[in-house]
């Protein structure tokens, strides 16, 4: 729940206690009074009312004789920043009191009063911030942490960098928004005019900032948080830097000179970034040659690969390890740029003269030696390689070579050799894209597969299998995915749920929705599954449900509830909701979101939480109730300002019905901020500036987004291109993309007939 759980235990100097209330005006202690009892007459909270006569006092005397009593009256009119102050005192000791009687809700009103009447008190802001986490308003408690790193950085430094870290831990679906949080946080901690910009505060603060900048790609903002780190690190008695603070900084791996010289290189501040490699280097003998590599690096990207080459050719004489391909691309790159090709085989050969066991060097030769079509030479080397350690990339290499050669069984047992060594299907991409584009190849692989399996006893090995369905899979043959992953089943058991999960998988992305439904069910029905079997059935409801096959999906559900704990009930109604509104019974598709809403409210799941109010908006707006659908994501968008998704979604839903424009392009403008290349966000920004007239830039967007998407779902992003292209008169680019899209709707497995009558009406 946002930083309740640490504002509410934790204590940072006197600001952390909330039974003993600071007075707003100058921040001491005030006293409680322990005499006071719970129900005891509260005190008046009126603004005090300067020398005016208080119609009950007038007259009063304390004993016969005495004049009667008035209001004190100062000899100097009070001033407004004196009432100001005073007023703020008056609702403090309302809230005080409050708070005493153990009323959060009313102490927090009073406290939001006083604040108002004195809005740069930091211990106001304090005590504010406590109590709107305690009352659950947390879009209030970071306005309040926002002021007060304004008013009071320094004051509050621990504070401030707490509240940041703690935003960013926050998990799921809320990190992203979590992170941006911290980030407007420390940015407003940093431009307070009250803070020392030659402080140890300023310094971690920048720290923080940057690595913030950096995890959310933006390095150009990172490059100044981070130059303020590296002074500091080459001059920490300018920031006042004590012993714990320069060892609390040192030992921050996230902001070493060697990593900072990586952001300034990728930023383009090359000077920055020499001056950073040699001072990571400093006092270590053995950085020298390393140092040349990251100087080669500076002056390639200084557009000086002669110099380049210099400090490749002084780090390949120093007496280092070659740390992976990197320093080995980069020769090859220094020698592109300097049109020297010709000279990267022959130098390898030098450098490996001198360094006989660097394997890495060993295998980026052996590949070019392959590249070159120098096969004995690459087969003797790769073989070299595997003498030395059991490298997977040095089996991947033979088996380039031995596909090249023909060799298909050598081709097959290599690739397997590397898998059983790292099992990574990914590793193998090159190689199984080989076999996809020479049908050749993979007949002679499936025929020796199909051999081996049938032969009594079997000889085709477990990584053989896998390796065959997949190479089976990038050629799209269904009959050997299937026959394959089932016998890669019988050689290990311990795989059943990993191998029939890819089956499905394999089956969805071919949009054999019911195969893959049965594949999950057929899995969850399996006794070695164990705790999977519930994400098996929910799959399998998903599945089904792609594939028409309603009622089977929503029994898979009710199988569900029968395996899983009570717990899981929020996430099984959702996924009821989901089946019902893919079927269009949007009714009943509302009742379950709902019900899934409740469920993940009482649970605190935010996530599912968010997921289900998305997709329940989503329900309304294809039920035709527009409003409803824009209520629910404005409710989120209060929630979460900088939620992407929701900003896309209802800046596009704005956009759609021609309303309120301007500000459609500014939510939709920051879902694009954080998502650059998201088609459907491209798409949205498209479609709000065609509806603002803006026909040529809409455009630009839309063909973006019609690239980033080619699948059935998207017809409606060619659907707007059609229009685009029609509004600039451009009618024959209009129809060719308004027929795109009648193909696209029309190939999805449910096809959406209201937007191909649409589009057809168009076409006529």
């Amino acid at each position: 729940r946002w930083v309740a759980a640490l504002l509410l235990s934790a204590t940072v100097g006197s600001t952390w206690c909330v039974p003993g209330l600071l007075r707003a005006e100058d921040g001491k202690a005030a006293e409680e009074n322990p005499s006071e009892k719970k129900g005891a007459e509260k005190p008046a909270a009126e603004k005090p009312s300067g020398g005016e006569k208080h119609p009950l006092w007038e007259g009063l005397q304390i004993q016969p004789g005495d004049e009667g009593l008035e209001l004190f009256k100062p000899l100097a009119p009070v001033t407004k920043d004196e009432d100001r102050k005073n007023q703020a005192l008056a609702w403090y000791g309302v809230a005080q009191y409050e708070f005493l009687h153990e009323d959060l809700k009313k102490s927090y009103e009073a406290l939001k009063q006083a604040h108002l009447a004195d809005p740069e008190s930091a211990q106001l802001l304090v005590m504010l911030l406590q109590l709107a986490l305690a009352n659950n308003d947390q879009n209030a408690a970071f306005e309040y942490s926002l002021k007060l790193s304004e008013v009071a950085p320094e004051g509050n430094a621990e504070l401030i960098r707490r509240l940041g870290a703690s935003l960013v831990g926050q998990a799921g679906q809320g990190q992203a928004e979590g992170i941006s949080r911290a980030v407007r946080l420390y940015e407003h901690a940093a431009k307070s005019p009250k803070i020392n910009k030659q402080s140890a505060f300023y310094v971690f603060l920048m720290k923080e900032l940057g690595k913030l900048y950096v995890v959310s790609q933006r390095l150009p903002d990172a490059v100044p948080c981070y130059e303020i780190v590296f002074d500091a690190i080459q001059n920490y008695e300018k920031y006042g830097l004590n012993s714990r603070e320069r060892r609390e900084l040192s030992s921050d791996t996230a902001v070493s000179p060697e990593k900072l010289a990586e952001v300034f290189l990728e930023a383009g501040k090359f000077g920055l970034a020499r001056t950073a490699f040699e001072h990571s280097s400093k006092g270590r003998k053995s950085a020298t040659g390393t140092l040349h590599y990251h100087l080669a690096r500076v002056e390639l990207k200084e557009q000086a690969p002669e110099k380049a080459l210099e400090q490749l050719d002084q780090y390949f004489a120093a007496d280092v390890s070659i740390k992976g391909k990197s320093p080995l691309l980069l020769l090859e790159e220094t020698l592109k740029s300097l049109n020297r090709q010709g000279e990267l085989i022959g130098r390898l050969e030098g450098y490996l003269k001198t360094k006989p066991d660097q394997v890495p060097l060993m295998t980026f030769l052996a590949d070019r030696y392959v590249d070159s079509d120098r096969l004995p030479e690459a087969e003797g080397l790769f073989k070299k390689v595997l003498e030395e350690e059991n490298d997977p990339q040095a089996y991947i290499g033979l088996a380039k070579v031995s596909r090249r050669l023909g060799k298909v069984p050598e081709f097959l047992d290599n690739l397997a050799l590397a898998y059983g060594r790292k099992e990574n299907i990914s590793l193998f991409d090159s190689e199984l894209g080989a076999v996809e584009q020479d049908p050749k190849l993979w007949e002679g692989l499936w025929t020796l597969a199909k051999e081996r399996m049938e032969a009594m006893p079997p000889t085709l090995d477990y990584e053989g299998a896998y390796i065959v369905a997949h190479a089976a899979m990038k050629s799209k043959q269904n009959e050997a995915v299937d026959k394959t992953i089932r016998y890669a089943i019988t050689k290990k058991k311990s795989d059943t749920a990993k191998l029939l999960g890819e089956l499905a998988d394999y089956y969805l992305d071919v949009d054999q929705f019911v195969q893959a439904g049965d594949v999950l069910k057929e899995g969850a029905d399996d006794p070695a599954l164990g705790n999977e079997r519930g994400d098996f059935l929910i799959q399998a409801s998903q599945a089904y449900e792609l594939g028409g096959k309603t009622d089977t999906a929503l029994q898979m559900l009710v199988e569900v509830r029968k395996s899983v704990p009570e717990s899981a009930s929020a996430l099984i109604s959702y996924q009821e909701g989901w089946v019902y509104a893919h079927s269009n019974q949007y009714d009943k598709a509302i009742e379950r979101f709902e019900k899934a809403i409740t469920e993940a409210k009482k649970d605190q799941h935010t996530a599912l939480l968010r997921t289900a109010r998305l997709n329940l908006s989503n329900v309304y707006v294809q039920k035709g109730d527009m409003r409803k659908g824009e209520e629910i994501l404005e409710v989120i968008l209060n929630e979460s300002p900088d939620d992407p998704s929701v900003n896309n979604d209802l800046g596009y839903l704005y956009a759609d019905q021609g309303k309120d424009l301007d500000k459609a392009e500014q939510m939709i403008i920051k879902a694009l901020k954080a998502e650059p290349d998201n088609g459907a966000y491209l798409d949205s920004m498209g479609w709000v500036l065609h509806k603002k007239g803006k026909h040529q830039e809409a455009l630009e967007y839309l063909v973006k987004s019609s690239e980033k998407s080619q699948t059935s779902a998207d017809a409606t992003i060619w659907d707007h291109l059609g229009d685009v292209y029609k509004a600039l008169n451009q009618s024959d680019e209009a129809k060719k993309h308004w027929t795109k899209a009648i193909e696209m709707a029309k190939s999805a497995p449910k096809p959406n007939t209201e937007l191909i009558t649409k589009i057809e009406s168009k076409l006529k």
